[in-house]
């Protein structure tokens, strides 16, 4: 039995594509032909960098970055943001909780409508819902909380409402969010 891989970036007639479960099955079809059989070399790249991906020093990962991986053409671009979540060194939010609290400013919205601001603004699918109804929790949880979880009685889920607290500074990066992370 073979494996193979189909990748691509871009679909004709789909103005934002996140990936292959958008398509239609005769768009999947169309695309047979572009597959790529798995290789040792895929494989070998992606045993590797699983490796360096759960070792605690993020510089492991980092040294992806620069080298050849032209066979996973997107792996560079989901590391790069990958590394975004660490803590910025402008404000020490991560990518995530920082859109988040831009989307929030100074708003009430539900968890569901910070989910869908937040996946909007990502160049490429990153995190689902519960994820980011995670990193809400724990925003909301910190000693001096950045944002507030209202009627909060279990856990978050879309339809929880949530607002920045009153007049309370958030630390919101220029519009080149990707210039305060050293990635």
């Amino acid at each position: 039995m073979s494996v193979s891989l189909i990748c691509i970036g871009d679909f004709p007639g789909i103005p934002r594509f996140i990936g292959l479960g958008q398509l239609e099955p005769d768009q999947i079809a169309s695309l047979l032909d572009t597959r790529v059989p798995i290789g040792q070399e895929h494989v070998s790249i992606g045993n590797a960098v699983w490796t360096d991906f759960c070792h605690t020093d993020p510089s492991k990962i980092m040294r992806w970055l620069t080298k050849d991986t032209a066979v996973l053409p997107y792996l560079q671009a989901a590391i790069r943001r990958h590394l975004q979540q660490y803590p910025s060194l402008f404000n020490g939010l991560g990518m995530t909780e920082q859109l988040i609290l831009e989307s929030l400013q100074d708003q009430t919205k539900n968890a569901g409508a910070l989910f869908g601001e937040n996946q909007s603004r990502e160049d490429s699918p990153f995190l689902g819902d519960s994820v980011i109804y995670h990193y809400i929790e724990r925003l909301a949880n910190e000693s001096t909380p950045t944002l507030i979880i209202k009627n909060h009685d279990s856990k978050v889920t879309a339809q929880t409402e949530v607002v920045a607290p009153e007049k309370r500074a958030i630390p919101c990066i220029s519009t080149n969010l990707r210039c305060f992370w050293r990635v």
